[in-house]
């Protein structure tokens, strides 16, 4: 008798993951090719401009606005466009040269570029300090938490924890392909949570995996969140498995939260959907502490003074400084 052999055969294992990653290394989007020049503060983008004439402000740039509707008509840079992180990509795609995008504080703009950076827009920047840096009219949200909270668990002496390696997180996607699980990715991740509070972190530090994104001497000079990791030069394409994908939240802070809302977006592209942003960053624990870095540093914006728009009527009407 006749005996038939068939050779069995599987489809092979498809990593999106390491699609993603090997696509992003070789395209230049690891984490210090996004965050390189990608904040300006308006006293750089208007250096010798007069506060009373800041329209080279917008000529030189095509300003995305991503505060509510009511704020935006209360008080908006010359010539920007009203819209919301969500729609970010429809927006930008409609926009001519430079994209400057602007929030209340630069935490959210700062998800937004990192968004657009990865979406193609390499030369998409965000307003540092939000429009609480262009006039004091707006100033609102840094004024009111930016502050120092004396707490147990923010310490000044220690060692970071010590790193381990974790594996990497496995995300799906409906491509093999690198730049469309990208773009899936950046789409997917617009409307993810990205925040938490430093009081839900001080309260309970133990149940987050915390990361303190400061050099070594800061980390030695104003202290840190108990129990923190400090991954930061390692911090990149190649020094992922530093970073805990199943832990239930992964916190990244930094001085103000705009750098941490830059890293938070990242690393949800890449599958960390349990990392989040520490809102307003050490400015929220130690505000008073940190001179160099704070909200009322003397290198802040708090104090700059520019003129802007309101939306009266259905009009522009101007609003010049106070002088």
């Amino acid at each position: 008798f006749m005996v038939s052999c068939k050779e069995s055969s599987t489809d092979p294992v498809v990593n999106e993951f390491e699609i993603l990653q090997d696509y992003m290394a070789a395209n230049n989007l690891d984490l210090s090719n996004i965050s390189a020049g990608w904040v300006k503060g308006g006293s750089v983008t208007n250096a010798g401009v007069a506060p009373t004439a800041v329209d080279s402000f917008a000529v030189s740039y095509s300003v995305i606005d991503l505060r509510s509707a009511v704020d935006f008509e209360a008080g908006h840079i010359k010539n920007a466009v009203n819209s919301t992180l969500a729609n970010i990509l429809t927006t930008a795609a409609e926009a001519q040269g430079t994209i400057m995008v602007v929030c209340y504080t630069g935490q959210t703009a700062a998800r937004a570029v990192t968004a657009l950076r990865l979406s193609g827009y390499s030369d998409a920047f965000s307003l540092k300090w939000g429009m609480s840096g262009w006039n004091a009219t707006f100033n609102t949200k840094w004024e009111t938490n930016a502050a120092t909270t004396i707490h147990a668990d923010w310490q000044t002496t220690g060692d970071p924890a010590a790193t381990t390696t974790f594996d990497y997180p496995s995300i799906s996607a409906d491509s093999e392909d690198g730049a469309e699980i990208l773009a899936e990715r950046v789409n997917a991740i617009l409307t993810l949570p990205w925040t938490q509070t430093n009081a839900d972190v001080l309260a309970n530090p133990q149940n987050y995996f915390v990361n303190n994104y400061w050099s070594e001497d800061s980390w030695n000079t104003y202290g840190h969140i108990e129990g923190a990791y400090r991954i930061n030069e390692n911090l990149s394409l190649a020094g992922l498995n530093n970073l805990d994908p199943n832990a239930t939240t992964l916190i990244t802070y930094c001085y103000t939260g705009q750098t941490s809302a830059l890293i938070t977006c990242w690393l949800n592209v890449l599958g960390y959907e349990n990392a989040k942003s520490l809102l307003y960053g050490a400015n929220g624990i130690i505000g008073e502490t940190i001179p160099a870095k704070s909200w009322h540093g003397a290198n802040s914006a708090s104090e700059l003074n520019y003129g802007y728009f309101q939306t009266v009527n259905g009009e522009e009407v101007y609003v010049a400084p106070t002088l």
